[in-house]
């Protein structure tokens, strides 16, 4: 395979439109909703050699027997342009390679999270709260990708003109220095792809962020992380909203 040939647009899937009224509006009672964890997706929602790891997996993922790998709770985040800032509930899923890749060098981690609405944030309601999460997510796992280049790289961010209703996504592509000397890859000049995909809910965004050390065609992380995120919003679309999102 030539590493050098340009990295390829994905086509992502839009997701469906989204009602104008709130969530509140549409949302049956639900007796014993689901909570955001509930609705990670599961290692059979991905390609063969994907297993879940931890946060912070040890050197080899497969060995992980450490912590579970189902993270949750509230951060914070800061756009890095307008100073804009939101704290969204979040629960986060990692995967790692059935390789023996450090986990570092490969993973992929699916995060769902809730937009806030209360006196701590600016926003007025739930779909301007879900728009700036989106945009705020993007900018911020994006925002030191042009400093990371060693030589040369391959880098593309595609941003939606609708926050609301299109999944945005971003890749780097790049050589990869400092290769500990007994992880064994398919060449002597090894390619590190980082992604991202964001596809916006009615109440929060699917995040899925992915990191790999010489991906082949089939197992780049771009096109894995716009493929997930599609496949999470259309599951969830027909689930009950989450607890952490019943304001």
């Amino acid at each position: 395979m030539n590493r050098r040939t340009l990295l390829a647009t994905t086509p992502f899937a839009l997701v469906p439109r989204l009602s104008s009224r709130t969530s509140s509006d549409t949302e049956e009672p639900v007796t014993d909703p689901p909570s955001l964890k509930d609705l990670l997706p599961g290692a059979d929602k991905l390609p063969a050699g994907w297993i879940p790891g931890s946060p912070k997996s040890p050197p080899v993922g497969r060995r992980d027997e450490g912590p579970p790998s189902t993270v949750w709770g509230v951060r914070s985040r800061r756009h890095p342009r307008n100073d804009q800032s939101l704290s969204p509930r979040f629960a986060e899923r990692r995967f790692v390679t059935e390789s023996e890749l450090p986990a570092e060098f490969g993973h992929l981690d699916v995060a769902l999270e809730v937009a806030r609405i209360d006196e701590e944030t600016a926003h007025d309601s739930r779909s301007q709260a879900v728009e700036a999460l989106h945009e705020i997510t993007l900018a911020e796992q994006t925002q030191n990708w042009e400093l990371m280049t060693t030589g040369w790289a391959e880098h593309g961010i595609i941003p939606t003109d609708d926050w609301l209703r299109d999944q945005s996504a971003a890749s780097l592509r790049k050589p990869q220095c400092a290769v500990p000397n007994d992880v064994e890859l398919s060449t002597d000049k090894p390619m590190i792809e980082m992604a991202i995909a964001i596809e916006p809910l009615s109440w929060g965004t699917v995040v899925v962020t992915g990191t790999l050390v010489d991906p082949d065609d089939t197992n780049r992380p771009s096109r894995l992380a716009g493929k997930i995120a599609s496949q999470v919003a259309d599951t969830i679309h027909g689930q009950p909203l989450p607890v952490e999102a019943r304001q």
